[in-house]
Parts: C-alpha cells; sequence; structure tokens
C-alpha cells in the first residue's frame, strides 16, 4: 500500500496526463485511485500530500463536466439529452398544467358515478365529504377511496357533519366492514375518519371549506391538511392541487404544492430526461420545483396522464405520446430501467384536470 505522500504524488502526475480521459478505462482508474487513497491524503499531516490531492481532484471533477456544458448536454437517465430539448419539454407541460388551470367550470368525475361525484363536488354544502375522501385516499384504487362518502351516506343514512361527530371510532369500523369491507384497512381508516370529523368540528367549527377559505397562501392549505391525522405530504399536496386544477379555489399562491411523485410520474420524469434512474421520491420533487418553483405541481397530471395510459415499463406506446419528439427515451430507444414494480394503481381513472392520485 502506497503511504499517501507517494499515493497523492502519482494521482497529481496522472490527473495532469494529457490522455487522462474521465471516459474510458484509464479515466475510471484514475477516478478509483481518487476515491480509494483520498482519505489518506486528507488524514496525513504532510502538507503537500493533502495539496496534491486536492489538485488532482479538482483537474478530475473539470474534466469529467467540461465536455457536456459545452455542449449544451443533459446527462440525466444515462442519456445524453440537449438541454434545449428539456427546456421546450417544461414549456409543453407548464402550458398543460395552465390550460387545465383555466379551464371552464364543471364537476369534477373522481369516480365515474354521478351520486358520488356529485356529493364530492358539493364544497358547499358538504365540504367534509372531499376532505375525508382524500384523507382515505391510500392502499386501493382511487375510485375506491373516493367512493367513500357516498358510501358512508349509504350505511348511516346521512353525512351531515352534525350526525357523523357522535359516532364513535367503533362505530366507524363497523360502517367501513359491513355489510362488505369499504377499504383494505378499515381499522386505520376508521381512525382518520374518526379523528378528522371531531378535528373539523373543533378547528373549523364544522365548517371544512374553512381550510381553504379566504384565499390562504398554499403553504397554509398543505399544512392544515397535514394537521389531520394519517395525513402525509402526498395526500396534503394533492388535496391542494386538486382544489387548485379543479374546483378552481383561489390561493394566494401556489409555490407550496408540490408533485406527487408516485411509479407513473418517476417513470416519466426518468425517461424524459429530467432526473437519474432510480431516483428518489424525494429527487423528483425537487425537480419539479426547480422547473417550476412557482408551482411545482402544475405537471402532475399531465405526467400521470402519459404514466399510467402510455408510458408503461413494459412495451412503452411512444408513437402515440405527444411528447415524443422531446423525450430522450423515444428518441434513443434506450431502456431506462426503473426498479418499480407494477402495483395495483391507486389513481383516479377519470382523465379531468382535476383528478389526481395518491400512491401507496
Amino acid at each position: 500500500m502506497l503511504n499517501p505522500n507517494d499515493a497523492a504524488m502519482l494521482i497529481f502526475n496522472d490527473a495532469q496526463h494529457p490522455r487522462s480521459p474521465v471516459s474510458g478505462k484509464r479515466g475510471q482508474a484514475h477516478s478509483f485511485w481518487l476515491r480509494l487513497h483520498g482519505w489518506s491524503c486528507m488524514a496525513t499531516r504532510d502538507r503537500r500530500a493533502r495539496q496534491l490531492w486536492r489538485t488532482a481532484y479538482k483537474s478530475d471533477a473539470r474534466r469529467s463536466v467540461s465536455r457536456w456544458p459545452e455542449q449544451g448536454m443533459s446527462r440525466a437517465s444515462g442519456l445524453v439529452h440537449s438541454n434545449a430539448m428539456l427546456t421546450e419539454l417544461t414549456d409543453l407541460l407548464i402550458a398543460e398544467g395552465q390550460a387545465a388551470l383555466t379551464a371552464g367550470n364543471g364537476i369534477v368525475r373522481f369516480t365515474g358515478n354521478h351520486d358520488a361525484d356529485e356529493l364530492l363536488n358539493d364544497l358547499d354544502g358538504h365540504p367534509h365529504a372531499f376532505v375525508l375522501a382524500a384523507l382515505v385516499d391510500r392502499q386501493v384504487k382511487a375510485e375506491r377511496a373516493w367512493m367513500m362518502p357516498l358510501l358512508i351516506r349509504q350505511r348511516h343514512g346521512s353525512f351531515e357533519i352534525g350526525d357523523l361527530e357522535p359516532l364513535s371510532e367503533q362505530q366507524w369500523l363497523s360502517l367501513l366492514r359491513h355489510p362488505t369491507p369499504a377499504h383494505r384497512m378499515p381499522e386505520t381508516m376508521a381512525r382518520v375518519l374518526h379523528r378528522a370529523i371531531h378535528r373539523i368540528r373543533a378547528q373549523y367549527s364544522g365548517e371544512a371549506a374553512q381550510i381553504w377559505a379566504d384565499m390562504p397562501p398554499s403553504a397554509r392549505v398543505v399544512r392544515r391538511f397535514l394537521e389531520f391525522h394519517g395525513a402525509g405530504p402526498k395526500i396534503a399536496t394533492m388535496a391542494a392541487n386538486i382544489l387548485v386544477r379543479g374546483f378552481h379555489v383561489p390561493l394566494r399562491d401556489y409555490r407550496y404544492i408540490d408533485i406527487s411523485a408516485d411509479v407513473h410520474v418517476d417513470r416519466v420524469m426518468t425517461r424524459l430526461g429530467f432526473v437519474e434512474p432510480g431516483s428518489s421520491p424525494a429527487v423528483v420533487i425537487y425537480a419539479a420545483r426547480e422547473l417550476n418553483p412557482d408551482f411545482p405541481g402544475i405537471f402532475d397530471l399531465a405526467l400521470w396522464n402519459v404514466g399510467r395510459t402510455l408510458c408503461r415499463p413494459a412495451q412503452p406506446r411512444c408513437p402515440e405520446c405527444h411528447l415524443r419528439d422531446l423525450c430522450a427515451y423515444a428518441r434513443t430507444g434506450k431502456d431506462v430501467t426503473r426498479l418499480d414494480k407494477e402495483q395495483p394503481s391507486t389513481a383516479c381513472p377519470m382523465q379531468t384536470p382535476a383528478c389526481s392520485r395518491q400512491g401507496p
């Protein structure tokens, strides 16, 4: 094993060699030496060794990125993709989202069942129906979750907030279980619904519409949904997104309404070239924030629609996709693998501007 000073000198000389590119075996070996011996060089008391390693490391970093900015290229997804195309893609997706925001008012179809959708759209008389349905939209298909308010009304005989408040958690559980299970997690959802009704009564005087009343900032709306038992960021931002997109509820801003990074959105963001393969949901969320800071969630529905209907994990239908001319995957035919197993979709199948989904 080389001592730190010899290792630093070897790496420094190699880094200065004009035929030491980052691509190819020589470049890979060079980077390996930097990683392997960097710790020992920096740990030594030899000031000369530390300085040589820093110089070599900076030289390697400069050489690894210098070729790409000059050509205006991106290496996301393992594909060489024009930054100009990514910009054009971003503009196109934003335009689609803006079109949904400015679309005329109409009934938002969550389930395909007229009575269920009518109850969910009654934000004036039964705003808690929307809130409760959003809170249980997990681990089941979305249309099943959004049917919940109608099922409760049919089983209990009423969906008025005053008639729901006296119900105990055990009574909620009975409503969700009989005559047939309304959710795959009835115990958990009984607790969620029981606590949600009491929170609406205590915090909002029984009027759930106060959550989004008086044109609040988006952060406040998302935070209020997060305060409900069992609600996480995906549910909170999904609910805020539907309020804005589908019901055209005015908010002071849309900055804190994030994208819902489920398997469909992750796959499309990867294949388009916005994120690298295997990126975490957090990376996808921050990529959307970077692309459109004023409303990161504006991409949500468009990307999900493409992922669920066309951009499938296997045999994607690229010729039918309107993004194909700008898509790195469609243009190269290179399969960008993603470690996402197909799971039962929890997304609402109704293709409406307000319709969103909640992953498991």
